[in-house]
């Protein structure tokens, strides 16, 4: 059932109106205010206004919308809809009752009073051209689309005028005349009476069909067909309704109460039927909705004019207000937004404002990063890392997402890892940053070419290293523990030696580390510091002379190499085998016996043997006078100095023994290797001595000095360098002892005092008469064994002579008992 409602109130009574059907409306008052309407979805628009000055009697709208005609009481108005322009302004004696346009364009006019006809005019300029006269006045006019004008006269007739012939046909009606109205096509010609009558003409043979409508005293003051022509209203000015009538089947539709006098009617595009009433001292213009929903609100007014559940929708999203209802607005003042599945506040559209990203999850509604995981840190399906789009769980709690392609991705998602170098979150045991090693990440040396690339920890129990690229063993960090010092190259140095000139031009030895380098020989010491590279019993040469430190007998001068060097250049030194090598007389007895593939004796023996073959009378006339010499220059001295002949005699045996014990094979204590034996200092970087130097069977009977890595013929440990290291000061002559010193660093230049040695000739005696060098010799102390002892099982002991075998062989059983 249609509902009124009013659009709008206007002062005065609207007299004659226009109402257009292409969603336009345009209204006009008597005093000639115009409004045009734009009419879109229920809602009215204000295009225009403007105001004309005249009392509006009549008004036409042109087939083409541009023009508007009104006739007033003094003439007629053509004005522009664009620009609401007046173009043409035509007066007359008489008021204007009715206007319409033909096909040229040109107005006609009709007039109630003289001349009571209706009149052609182009511009303001009638054409002398006009149909027959009304008694009683022109009722309304109609130019059809032939250019035929039809007048409705208050005399009962219809004059059919033909402007090119200037003839006319007429018709007459029983019942004054209301109205006239033609359908689009002109098929129909619709006339309304005084007396409640609808009647339709069909144009082409002036044949009617009548309708009662009302009463017969229901006067039919108004009429017009829909945009379509599928309806026909009417309205009557006392019975205060509207009627909808079918203009094909002749008969009533609706019937609508208007208070009023109905001058107006448009159908709206929904169904609502717009209604303009004149009434004192205002005009309506209603508009007649339905309520399809029945929800009772009509449709003009109700939002969802089809839904009866729903009725407004404030925001304007489309959705209703009630939240309950069909599609319910869950969000009736935010336009972006309207539905929420999950309940949880948050809207389901993604593209709108406050929008849930977790339509179907109440505990997550954000998602900043926009991976798929909620920020609600405490709801089901959270994001351990809400900021970062590639991860968003973190499996074994140690800070690395389980998407291991994705930010910091955790190579070992199962396994809490703090790994963080050459990949994220895995097993690291010594905490370094890099990853422990397993069967499907090791370090293979050939493929690593970087510290942090695809490369586990090469040495996972030490923090200070982790990379090997070259394979040998030794980390690459420099600075960590056992660092390669050639990182780039596979070697398998632990140390170098190193030479550092003082600033008092004397030169210090020290031992460093070095790891990892070129080591060819195998000895430990790196080939860029190692002065035999190739030989593994040699690395370093002090006196530069091309003789190693474990071969050379006096490595801190260039001239002495040998043992017999050393006897020969030092003069003073009187032990036994110093003296065989500068016997004369003896080398060539040795030679001499060699040579007829004899055992030459030992220096010893051959010198008691000649000894022996000298006359009695002048050994003893000569030690005679020796004694003498010493009872009557010597006095009690004497007895001093024998005392500390004997005393150091036998602190010098008692060395000898402990040398012996070390230099010769299989004696307890001797280590063969120590002739070889590098220098003793730790890798630290302590300053080192040589362990002693090289022993062969001809040095038995005096022990070679002990090396001390230096310039001179020792070398003092004097400080330690920045780094702990001690140095070998070798710039002066001081003398460091070691525990098996010789006996020329125990006693300076003590002579030999062994059994078998000779007494050194003395030099000359500047106060001797003669002046010739009086020759001393020794009588023998001890007599040697009757004969050797037994050899052991293994035969003689690698280095040793049968001569030393007999003088010595019982001690070194007795050492060796039970081996």
């Amino acid at each position: 059932m249609p509902r009124p409602s009013k659009v709008s109130t206007e002062p005065d009574s609207v007299r004659p109106s226009a109402l257009t059907n292409n969603n336009y409306v345009l209204y006009i008052n008597s005093d000639g205010g115009v409004i045009y309407y734009s009419v879109e979805a229920g809602v009215h628009t204000e295009m225009w206004n403007t105001s004309l000055s005249v009392i509006v009697k009549c008004v036409r709208i042109d087939s083409n919308a541009q023009w508007l005609a009104v006739g007033h009481s003094s003439g007629a108005l053509l004005i522009s809809m664009s620009d609401q322009s007046i173009s043409e302004n035509i007066s007359t004696i008489t008021a204007v009752t009715s206007i319409d346009f033909d096909i040229d364009g040109d107005l006609w006019i009709g007039h109630s009073a003289e001349p009571r006809r209706a009149v052609e005019y182009r511009g303001n300029t009638t054409t002398a051209v006009e149909t027959d006269q009304h008694f009683g006045g022109v009722k309304d006019l109609k130019v059809l689309s032939d250019g035929t004008v039809i007048t409705a006269g208050n005399d009962k007739k219809i004059y059919i005028f033909d402007p090119d012939t200037l003839t006319t046909q007429s018709l007459t009606e029983s019942n004054s005349i209301e109205t006239m109205v033609f359908s689009d096509n002109e098929v129909y010609m619709f006339l309304t009476t005084s007396s409640g009558e609808v009647v339709r003409y069909f144009t082409s043979n002036w044949t009617a069909t009548t309708l009662q409508v009302g009463g017969t005293t229901t006067r039919l003051t108004y009429s017009a067909l829909s945009g379509n022509n599928s309806e026909l209203y009417t309205g009557s000015n006392s019975f205060q309704k509207v009627w909808v009538i079918d203009p094909i089947a002749m008969t009533i539709s609706e019937e609508i109460d208007a208070t009023g006098t109905t001058i107006g009617a448009i159908r709206g595009e929904r169904g609502e039927l717009y209604v303009i009433s004149a009434m004192n001292p205002n005009s309506l213009v209603r508009l007649f909705d339905i309520d399809s929903d029945e929800d009772g609100i009509v449709d003009s007014q109700d939002k969802f004019p089809y839904d009866s559940t729903q009725t407004s929708d404030d925001d304007g999203d489309g959705h209703g207000d009630n939240a309950g209802g069909n599609d319910g607005d869950h969000f009736p003042d935010n336009p972006t937004q309207w539905y929420d599945a999950d309940g949880d506040g948050w809207g389901d559209n993604p593209n709108g404002t406050d929008y849930d990203a977790f339509p179907d999850n109440d505990q997550q509604h954000a998602d900043s990063d926009g991976d798929g995981y909620g920020d609600n840190q405490s709801g089901q399906g959270a994001d351990e890392f809400p900021d970062d789009v590639t991860q968003w769980i973190d499996t074994d709690n140690d800070g690395r997402g389980d998407n291991v392609n994705g930010t910091n991705g955790d190579s070992c998602p199962m396994v809490n890892g703090f790994s963080s170098k050459d990949r994220y979150g895995c097993p690291d045991y010594d905490g370094d940053g890099w990853s422990d090693p397993d069967v499907n990440w090791s370090f293979n040396y050939v493929q690593c070419t970087a510290e942090e690339l695809n490369c586990a920890d090469a040495f996972p129990n030490e923090r200070t290293q982790w990379s090997d690229r070259d394979g040998d063993g030794y980390g690459d960090n420099g600075t960590g523990i056992q660092g390669d010092s050639c990182w780039t190259t596979h070697g398998n140095s632990t140390k170098i030696v190193e030479r550092i000139v003082n600033s008092d031009g004397s030169t210090t030895w020290t031992t460093t580390a070095a790891y990892g380098c070129v080591d060819s020989d195998g000895d430990g010491y790196a080939d860029y510091g190692d002065d035999f590279h190739e030989d593994a019993t040699e690395f370093v040469d002090m006196d530069y002379d091309g003789i190693g430190h474990n071969r050379d007998y006096n490595d801190s001068n260039i001239a002495i190499q040998t043992f017999e060097q050393h006897c020969l250049i030092n003069l003073d030194d009187d032990q036994g085998d110093c003296l065989a090598i500068r016997d004369v007389e003896y080398q060539e007895y040795r030679n001499t016996t060699t040579a007829a593939g004899d055992d030459p004796l030992g220096y010893t023996y051959w010198r008691t043997e000649q000894q022996g073959s000298e006359t009695g009378a002048d050994s003893k006339s000569t030690f005679d006078s020796a004694i003498e010499d010493v009872l009557t220059y010597g006095g009690f001295g004497f007895v001093g100095l024998t005392a500390a002949i004997l005393l150091v005699s036998g602190i010098i045996t008692m060395l000898r023994k402990r040398k012996a014990a070390k230099a010769f094979g299989n004696i307890k204590g001797f280590d063969p290797r120590e002739a070889m034996e590098e220098l003793t200092a730790e890798e630290s970087g302590e300053a080192f001595t040589a362990s002693g130097g090289v022993t062969d069977q001809e040095m038995w009977e005096d022990d070679i000095p002990d090396i001390e890595l230096g310039s001179g013929d020792d070398a003092d440990i004097v400080a330690e360098d920045e780094d702990g290291k001690e140095l070998v000061d070798l710039g002066d002559d001081t003398k460091t002892l070691a525990e098996d010193a010789s006996l020329e660093e125990m006693a300076g230049s003590i002579s030999d005092t062994s059994e078998a040695a000779a007494l050194e000739v003395p030099e000359d005696d500047d106060d001797s008469d003669d002046g010739e060098a009086t020759k001393l010799e020794a009588q023998p102390t001890a007599q040697a064994p009757p004969e050797a002892p037994p050899l052991p099982a293994s035969g003689l002991p690698d280095g040793w002579t049968e001569e030393q075998w007999r003088w010595y062989g019982a001690q070194w059983l007795k050492d060796n008992e039970g081996n």
